[in-house]
């Protein structure tokens, strides 16, 4: 029994942690919270030497830092890309979408646009008096002041009621 060595009651002395760790594992938070691209790579990058350095010398702790720092990087870095695409992706949809609503807006014949406009005034005026969108376009014409009836008259039903989507009083405007 002499050769057990009894407890001193002094914990044994903390390995030094490695510094790439430490800055693996912030780089790794700051990339998913705030710099996507920039601290993800730099957080790959510190990880990656942390754990070769750790490898390399057992006389320090960090290992799990390192790692999880790595594991940041490279969840951020993936996040970041995709959400760059999806945004770049969003801009030009819309931008397409919109230049080709203007272009279209631009090239209506006039007819068809004030054909549009005395529709939708007809249409909002028969609303406020009736508390509802009318059901068919003869209800326009009496008390609406349209000449006649829409040739071509389309309804989209909302919760509110229904809700005019396309019209026309003249047959030669397109369907938009």
């Amino acid at each position: 029994m002499a050769d057990v060595p009894q407890p001193s009651g002094e914990p044994a002395p903390e390995l030094p942690r490695e510094p790439l760790a430490v800055w693996s594992l912030a780089l790794g938070v700051l990339g998913m919270v705030a710099l996507p691209i920039i601290g993800s790579i730099a957080a790959i990058v510190t990880g990656q030497r942390a754990r070769a350095r750790l490898r390399t010398s057992p006389d320090r702790r960090g290992s799990g830092m390192a790692t999880a720092g790595l594991v940041l990087g490279i969840i951020g870095l993936v996040q970041g890309v995709l959400g760059t695409a999806l945004l770049i992706l969003i801009v030009r949809v819309g931008s397409t979408w919109e230049y080709q609503r203007d272009d279209l807006w631009d090239r209506a014949d006039p007819v068809c646009v004030s054909d549009l406009e005395a529709v939708q005034s007809a249409v909002e005026a028969y609303r406020d008096d009736h508390g509802r969108y009318p059901m068919t376009p003869a209800e326009l014409v009496a008390d609406y002041r349209l000449p006649a009836p829409p040739q071509r008259f389309g309804f989209g039903v909302t919760a509110e009621g229904a809700e005019i989507f396309y019209w026309s009083l003249t047959p030669q405007c397109p369907d938009p």
